[in-house]
């Protein structure tokens, strides 16, 4: 047996270990407005993020095990793991806070969800049953993802959106059918992929894309996110182009969705301490 069919076994029995065993993590990244438009507001905002923490072989990240995952079929019950992650946190943070307006929380689908009548069902069911407004949810989908089913996509964000749903279209630019797929679905926000986000400052034509990209967007009512923002230096420029909110390791790096809600009780805590 060769080594890449070694690893890819050791990666499948990681993944269906983790949905036995409830062993998967997730962690959050912080979305920050980088100015405010006319009519918008601004929660707390977060894109969710799946790490793998394996009772065999340690902590795994998506990179390690999402194509064994993708081969198997398996990634529908991955992002329904981490919906009901989300669901929970979120209850949990309105019992913490419930004089606080929730965060919204952007989570990843997979085509694979979005095109198994059984994973819909399951996500509706979850929306339908939760006490959490759906609208506190962004499903994020990928453009290079969703290029060659976009009829499919298309049902099910409307079904979903009757559920008050919201939707993302992340890595907007890395194709050509950009502004087609804006055109067709209708998405809450966009975000600029990180290609065009680390070319801005070099690259005219990439500055060009994002800016047409930029502009559109807010036509048809979308908000855009710029992702991937490695250097604070490109903020003044993505401010230049209209850009909305930003997202990347110079903004927040991702950590523990589980300690952003035990940071603020603690600060809670002190807080009220300080004042009794």
């Amino acid at each position: 047996m060769d080594d890449r069919v070694k690893g890819s076994q050791v990666f499948e029995g990681a993944v269906r270990r983790a949905l036995r065993e409830d062993r998967f993590q997730v962690h959050a990244q912080r979305i920050v407005r980088l100015q405010q438009r006319p009519g918008t507001t601004t929660p707390d905002c977060f894109e969710l993020l799946v790490r793998l923490d394996d009772s065999v072989n340690g902590a795994l990240l998506p990179e390690d095990f999402f194509a064994i995952a993708e081969r198997r079929s398996l990634l529908p019950r991955i992002d329904e793991w981490v919906l009901g992650a989300a669901l929970a946190w979120l209850a949990a943070r309105q019992e913490a806070e419930p004089n606080q307006p929730l965060p919204l929380l952007f989570v990843n689908l997979s085509v694979q969800t979005l095109r198994s009548d059984r994973a819909y069902n399951v996500i509706a069911n979850r929306l339908r049953h939760s006490p959490i407004p759906p609208d506190a949810l962004v499903f994020e989908l990928s453009e290079p993802m969703i290029q060659s089913h976009t009829n499919r996509v298309s049902e099910f964000m409307d079904l979903l959106r009757m559920l008050g749903g919201r939707f993302c279209l992340e890595h907007l630019g890395r194709g050509f059918t950009s502004f087609d797929l804006l055109k067709q679905l209708p998405f809450d926000y966009v975000k600029l992929d990180r290609s065009l986000t680390s070319a801005l400052l070099t690259d005219p034509v990439d500055g060009a894309i994002a800016a047409g990209i930029t502009r559109v967007a807010h036509v048809l009512g979308a908000e855009v996110i710029a992702q991937g923002v490695s250097d604070a230096e490109i903020l003044p420029s993505l401010a230049a182009l209209g850009v909305d909110l930003v997202q990347g390791f110079a903004i927040d790096p991702p950590g523990p969705l589980a300690d952003l809600l035990s940071v603020r009780s603690n600060a809670d805590a002190m807080a009220s301490r300080s004042t009794s």
